[in-house]
């Protein structure tokens, strides 16, 4: 077995397992923000699974995002995608979208708490 599919048919073929999910990398970001000094750092899980088969790939971050311009904690309700490189792009975007906002309408990053809330699950 040499690819992480070949591992997700070996399982499939025993008949026991019905799902199952393999860990393909974790890797450690720092992302510009456009800004002076807030450039945070996190990082992404990268997972291959066999079902949903039409988006086989998903990611988990280390830290979800709660700005003052957010209602509450923003966490990804869709994690999934075709590729590895989609879900990379999805976790990403989905981590910077509400930062960029709340420093496009002038607030302070981490400010009056922090905009980083850690992925308890991670």
């Amino acid at each position: 077995m040499e690819t992480s599919q070949q591992v997700l048919d070996f399982l499939d073929s025993l008949g026991s397992v019905t799902e199952s999910e393999i860990l393909i990398r974790e890797m450690r970001l720092s992302l510009d923000m456009d800004h002076d000094w807030f450039m945070p750092d996190i990082k992404i899980k990268t997972w291959l699974s066999n079902v949903p088969a039409d988006e086989p790939y998903s990611y988990t971050i280390s830290h979800y995002v709660k700005t003052p311009v957010q209602g509450s904690t923003y966490i990804p309700s869709r994690p999934w995608g075709a590729t590895e490189e989609e879900v990379i792009q999805n976790a990403i975007s989905a981590f910077k979208n509400f930062l960029h906002l709340a420093i496009k309408k002038g607030l302070e990053p981490n400010e009056p708490e922090p905009w980083l809330v850690p992925n308890e699950t991670y």
